[in-house]
This record gives structure tokens, C-alpha cells and sequence, in this order.
């Protein structure tokens, strides 16, 4: 998996699976549920070091800031926000 094969199954979690994604403001931390070990491998070796900052049994641990920055995405759990971010609204 290359940078931009990263940044599209991040975008395509996030659109579909929320759910998975738990978003720590407060600490500056995104941490993203992936099941599956080779998944989880990919994203340790191909996500930058400056975005990445551990991975725990089923997840992967990324500065928040950072990300956001990487992915082009806002990380929200409100639907208005995450309705409205593509349209530089929220």
C-alpha cells in the first residue's frame, strides 16, 4: 500500500465506518480500529512518521493535528459538521 492508497481507505473508513475512528481533541490523538493484521502493517510502514504515533493491538494511534493536515479531512462525530466540512462550512 502506497501513501495514496492510505489516504484513500482512510477517507473511504471514515465515510462509510465511522464508527471505527475514536477522535481524542484533547489529547491530539486519532485512533482507528482495523481488524485485520496486514491492514493494520501497511498502515505502520506507509503513513508518515511525523502523522503516525503507535499502533495498539487492533489499533492505529495518529496524531490528530497531523492528520487532518495528511488526510485533508476534519474528524468530527457531529453528522451537521461532517455533512458540511466538504463544503468548507464547518
Amino acid at each position: 500500500m502506497n501513501g495514496r492508497k492510505v489516504k484513500d481507505k482512510v477517507r473511504a473508513q471514515w465515510e462509510f465506518k465511522p464508527g471505527s475512528f475514536r477522535v481524542d481533541r484533547a489529547a491530539n490523538l486519532l485512533i482507528m480500529t482495523i481488524n485485520d493484521q496486514r491492514d493494520r502493517n501497511d498502515f505502520r510502514k506507509d503513513v508518515p512518521s511525523h502523522v503516525y504515533s503507535d499502533t495498539r493491538e487492533d489499533k492505529i494511534i495518529m496524531w490528530l493535528d497531523e492528520a487532518e493536515e495528511y488526510l485533508g479531512l476534519h474528524f468530527s462525530h457531529s453528522p451537521l459538521k461532517r455533512f458540511l466540512a466538504p463544503f468548507g462550512i464547518a
